[in-house]
Formats: structure tokens, C-alpha cells, sequence
């Protein structure tokens, strides 16, 4: 049905690390999580803990033609979770985000 990549690519992800991370930090995001926290009533949707809540992205979008992954608020809400920092920890330490990756009119390839 299309490349649906089961394990993050390490080092793609390397190669854009600083420039998501950065991304993070632009106001687009931070009104983007408010939405994202708000929704989930500032609990983790894992245990119920309202201790340091953080937005999950479920997946990540690789668009190919780029050569970068979206930009962290331009997922839809199904694919942002309200997490406190404990389960978003552990949910990353036993599984890896699955990556989708996009053609520049954002299918899937």
C-alpha cells in the first residue's frame, strides 16, 4: 500500500535532530501543544497524571521530496497525545515512532 517504515531512520533523524528541535520552539508549536494539552484536559492519556504533561507525536512524517520530517505542528490531532514526562520516557525507550514517509503533495508513498 506504500513505505511505511516500522523502525525511525536514526540517521535521517540525526541529520534533522537540530533543526525539529528548533522547530519546537517556534511559537506555531507552542500554540499547536496548548491545543493538544488542552484537549486532553493537561493529563496523560497513559496513567492520568497531571505531572509535566508533554504532546507525543503517535508517528512521524518524512517528506521524501524535502528531505525533512514535518514540521511538529502540522499533524493532525489523532496523531498528538497528551503524555507526562514519565510514560512519554518509557514509551520511547520500548518503542520507536514509526515514520510514514510523503510524497511532496503529503500521500504516501
Amino acid at each position: 500500500m506504500g513505505a511505511y517504515a516500522i523502525d525511525l531512520d536514526e540517521g535521517t533523524f540525526a541529520q534533522d535532530r537540530d533543526t525539529y528541535k528548533n522547530r519546537l520552539k517556534d511559537p506555531r508549536w507552542k500554540v499547536r501543544r496548548e491545543e493538544i494539552l488542552m484537549r486532553d484536559g493537561y493529563r496523560c492519556v497513559v496513567c492520568g497524571s497531571a505531572e509535566d504533561p508533554e504532546v507525543h507525536h503517535r508517528q512521524y512524517h518524512y517528506i521524501v521530496g524535502a528531505s525533512r520530517y514535518r514540521d511538529p505542528w502540522d499533524y493532525a490531532d489523532e496523531l498528538l497525545i497528551t503524555l507526562c514526562r514519565k510514560c512519554h520516557t518509557n514509551g520511547h525507550e520500548h518503542y520507536k515512532v514509526p515514520v510514514v514517509f510523503l510524497d511532496s503533495n503529503n500521500k504516501i508513498l
